[in-house]
C-alpha cells in the first residue's frame, strides 16, 4: 500500500499485458488530503448588505424589501483553492516504451497511450465545480421577536446554488424583528464549516417631544444655563444619536451645533430596573431614559447688542434610532435678553486684601464669568489722579505709594469690548510707618549667630575641597580625585542626609486604601477614547469619565502597559499616592481628578485633568513670525502661570526638574487661557 506523503491530485495508471506483448493502459485519479481544512476570513465577512452600513450592517430600516445575505471570499479551503486541486486534469500525454531488440530486424519503439481515462466516479477528469475550493453552500435561518434571544439552530438546511449570496423575500416581518442567518460550507472531503450573521428591523421613527426651555437654572452645567427637556424613546430599536443646532431665524445662520453625550439618556438594565417609569427598554435590553434634558449656554445665544429685544434663535433637536431613522422637533427661543449672561457685564468678584504694609496693599479678585472676553481691567481709589489700567488677565495688582494709616476706597471695572462693569467698591487702611531704634541685644545677638555662620560655611567649603569633594575648576583642569577619607566623608553626608534623597515616591505605594475613598473612581465610569501618547512604563489615553446625574468629563488616563508586573504596579500606586499626598492642588498644576483601583486588568490608573490646548510648545512655534499684541499678552500670563506653579512646587517641597514647554499644557475657556505644570517624573527636594 502506498501513502503519499503530502495532500494532492495523484493518478494510478495500470498496463495489462497478454504473451504477444500487446499492452493497453488505463488510468485512475484520486484527491488526497488528510490535513486541510475550511477557513473563515476576519477581513471578508457573513453580513446582510441589504442593511445600512452605518449599522454595522445590522439594521433593516424596511419591512418589505428583501434581506440579502452575502458572504464573498468568507470560507475557503485553501490547500485545495490555491493548489487548484479542484481544477480539469489534463490528458495524459503519449509517451515511448522501453527500446526493444529484436533478432534479425532494427530496433523499433511501442507507443504507450491511455486507453481506459478516468471519466466516471467522484474525482474524473472534469474541473470540479466550487468557489474557493467549497463544493456545497447551505443556508437556514430563524425569527423572533425578543432580540433574537429565543433563537435556535434549525434541524432542516436548504442547499443552494454554488453561489457567495443568498436572498430572503418578505414573511410579514414587524418593527422589533429579529432574523438569525446560519450558512454552512462543504468542501469535496466532506469537511464543513458553519457561520451566522444576524439581523434587526425598524421601519418606524422615533418619538420626540420637544418641551418649553426651563430657563435660567441655578447650578447648571455652565455658568448661565437653560434646560431643554426632551421626551424621545424608540421601542423597536432605541436612540442611537441626539444631535442639536442653534439657528438664527433672521440669517439662518447655523451659530452652534453638537451631539449630546450618550451618558444623559443611555441606561443598563439594571439602573432601568430601578427607575422603570422613566425608562424605556428594546428587546435586545438596551434601555433609555425616556425623558431628559440638552443644556443650554446661554453664551450660545449672543446676538448684535441692537438684535437683543427681536431676534428669534430656533433650536432643533434630531433623534436618530438604531435603524438610521430620524426625527426632528424645533423650539423657538425668543426674548434673548431675558437669559442671565446676556447683556451682562459683570465686574470681579471676590475682591480681597491679601497684603498690606504702610504704604503698600496687594489686592486679589476672580474674574467673573461672562459671556463676552474682557478686553481692559481698571482701578480707582481715593487720592488717585487717574484711574490707573491693569492688565485685562490679571487677577491681582499692587497699589503703592500710599499714605500710611489712612482709609482709602476703590473700585475695579471691567471692560467687555466697549462696554463697562458697574464699579465694585472696596474699602481698606494702610498700616503704620515701621520705626527704627537701633539693634537691641536680640539683634546684636542675630548679628553675631550670622557672622558665625559664614565662617562655619567658609571652614566646611576648604574642607570639602581638600578632601577632593568640591574641586576648583581653573581653565579645563579636572577635579582633584577623592581620597578614602573623602569617600567616608561623601558616604557619611548620604547617610546623615538620606532622608532627603531617598525620599522616593515608593514610599508612598501601599493597599488601595491609602487613596482617600473620595479619590477612587469606578473602572465602570472610565471609558478610553483614543491613545495621546505612551513611554517605556505607562500609556496616556484620552478618555471620558461618567458623572452623577448623567454628565460626563473629558479627561486624561495615565495606565500601565500591557504584561506590568507587581513592581510596576507598585510604583503606579506609589505616583498616584505622591500627587495626592504632596503634590495637591493648585490652578497652575496639572489637577488628579483620582484613581481607578478596582480594575485587575488595567491595574492602578491615575485620572487627569484633560488640557485640550496640549502642550505649549507646538503652540509657540506657531504663533513664530505672527506675533501679534494678544500674543505677547498671553505669553506673559503664560510666564506669570508658570511662576506661580513652580513657586507653589517650591513651597511643598517639591523639585520639577524637567520643566519645558512640552510639559507645559493650555486651557484655553472663554474669557482666558489657562496653564498646567505637569511632568512625568518630579523629586522630593530637600525641607
Amino acid at each position: 500500500m502506498y501513502k503519499p506523503t503530502t495532500p494532492g491530485m495523484y493518478s494510478v495508471i495500470l498496463e495489462a499485458s497478454d504473451l504477444a506483448n500487446n499492452s493497453l493502459y488505463t488510468r485512475r485519479l484520486f484527491l488526497y488530503d488528510d490535513a486541510s481544512n475550511i477557513n473563515v476570513s476576519v477581513d471578508q465577512r457573513l453580513f446582510i448588505s441589504s442593511a445600512a452600513a452605518v449599522t454595522n450592517h445590522t439594521w433593516q430600516a424596511s419591512l418589505v424589501d428583501d434581506v440579502v445575505v452575502d458572504w464573498a471570499g468568507h470560507f475557503t479551503n485553501q490547500v485545495h483553492y490555491k493548489s487548484n486541486l479542484l481544477n480539469a486534469v489534463a490528458d495524459y500525454p503519449p509517451q515511448f516504451t522501453d527500446i526493444e531488440n529484436e533478432v534479425g530486424s532494427s530496433s523499433t519503439f511501442t507507443v504507450k497511450r491511455i486507453t481506459f481515462d478516468d471519466d466516471d466516479g467522484a474525482r474524473t477528469r472534469d474541473a470540479i465545480p466550487n468557489v474557493r475550493g467549497i463544493v456545497k453552500f447551505e443556508v437556514a435561518y430563524s425569527r423572533d421577536r425578543g432580540g433574537g434571544s429565543t433563537i435556535r439552530i434549525p434541524g432542516a438546511w436548504q442547499q443552494i446554488a454554488l453561489t457567495e449570496t443568498y436572498t430572503i423575500r418578505n414573511e410579514r416581518r414587524t418593527d422589533g424583528d429579529t432574523i438569525r442567518v446560519w450558512v454552512r460550507a462543504t468542501d469535496i472531503m466532506n469537511n464543513t464549516r458553519r457561520d451566522s450573521t444576524v439581523v434587526r428591523f425598524d421601519e418606524s421613527k422615533p418619538k420626540v417631544q420637544l418641551k418649553q426651555l426651563t430657563k435660567n437654572v441655578q447650578n447648571g452645567t455652565y455658568d448661565y444655563s437653560s434646560l431643554a427637556p426632551i421626551t424621545a424613546f424608540d421601542e423597536h430599536s432605541g436612540i442611537r444619536e441626539v444631535t442639536w443646532r442653534l439657528v438664527r431665524n433672521s440669517t439662518g445662520k447655523v451659530t452652534r451645533s453638537g451631539t449630546l453625550s450618550r451618558t444623559h439618556y443611555q441606561l443598563t438594565k439594571a439602573e432601568c430596573d430601578v427607575n422603570a417609569a422613566e425608562c424605556r427598554c428594546t428587546p435586545t435590553d438596551d434601555c433609555f431614559r425616556s425623558t431628559f434634558s440638552l443644556p443650554i449656554n446661554h453664551c450660545w445665544l449672543q446676538v448684535e447688542k441692537e438684535s437683543l429685544a427681536t431676534e428669534v434663535i430656533t433650536l432643533d433637536v434630531t433623534v436618530t434610532n438604531a435603524a438610521m431613522l430620524t426625527n426632528t422637533r424645533s423650539l423657538q427661543i425668543q426674548n434673548i435678553n431675558s437669559f442671565s449672561g446676556i447683556g451682562e457685564y459683570p465686574p470681579p468678584r471676590d475682591v480681597k486684601v491679601i497684603r498690606s504694609v504702610f504704604n503698600t496693599v496687594r489686592i486679589s479678585w476672580v474674574t467673573a464669568p461672562s459671556c463676552y472676553n474682557v478686553s481692559e481691567l481698571w482701578i480707582t481709589y481715593t487720592g488717585a489722579a487717574t484711574k490707573e489700567k491693569i492688565h485685562r488677565l490679571s487677577t491681582f495688582y499692587d497699589l503703592t505709594g500710599l499714605t500710611p494709616e489712612s482709609n482709602y476706597t476703590a473700585h475695579l471695572i471691567t471692560g467687555y469690548s466697549g462696554e463697562m462693569s458697574d464699579p465694585i467698591e472696596f474699602r481698606f487702611r494702610t498700616g503704620q510707618t515701621p520705626t527704627f531704634t537701633g539693634l537691641g541685644a536680640g539683634g546684636i545677638a542675630g548679628v553675631a549667630i550670622s557672622v558665625i555662620l559664614l565662617v562655619v560655611i567658609a571652614v566646611a567649603a576648604f574642607l570639602l575641597w581638600h578632601l577632593g569633594i568640591i574641586a576648583v575648576m581653573r581653565g579645563k583642569k579636572e577635579a582633584k580625585p577623592r581620597t578614602e577619607a573623602a569617600n567616608a566623608f561623601a558616604r557619611m553626608s548620604r547617610k546623615v542626609r538620606g532622608t532627603a534623597v531617598d525620599d522616593d515616591i515608593y514610599v508612598y505605594s501601599g493597599n488601595d486604601y491609602d487613596i482617600p475613598i473620595g479619590k477612587q473612581l469606578s473602572a465602570a465610569r472610565l471609558a478610553l477614547d483614543t491613545l495621546i501618547t505612551e513611554g517605556k512604563f505607562a500609556k496616556i489615553y484620552k478618555a471620558t469619565l461618567s458623572r452623577a446625574g448623567g454628565n460626563a468629563e473629558t479627561v486624561v488616563a495615565k495606565m500601565l502597559k500591557e504584561n506590568y508586573d507587581d513592581e510596576d504596579r507598585q510604583l503606579m500606586k506609589g505616583k498616584i499616592l505622591f500627587y495626592l499626598n504632596e503634590v495637591g492642588e493648585h490652578r497652575n498644576i496639572l489637577r488628579m481628578i483620582g484613581a481607578v483601583v478596582d480594575n485587575d486588568v488595567w491595574g492602578p490608573v491615575m485620572v487627569l485633568e484633560y488640557c485640550e490646548m496640549g502642550p505649549m510648545r507646538p503652540w509657540l512655534v506657531q504663533q513664530k513670525g505672527s506675533v501679534s499684541d494678544d500674543v505677547l499678552e498671553r505669553m506673559f500670563q503664560m510666564a506669570h502661570g508658570v511662576v506661580q506653579g513652580m513657586a507653589y512646587l517650591a513651597r511643598v517641597g517639591i523639585v520639577h526638574r524637567r520643566l519645558a514647554a512640552r510639559n507645559i499644557l493650555l486651557n484655553l475657556p472663554a474669557a482666558s487661557t489657562n496653564y498646567r505644570i505637569w511632568s512625568h517624573h518630579h523629586d522630593r527636594g530637600w525641607r
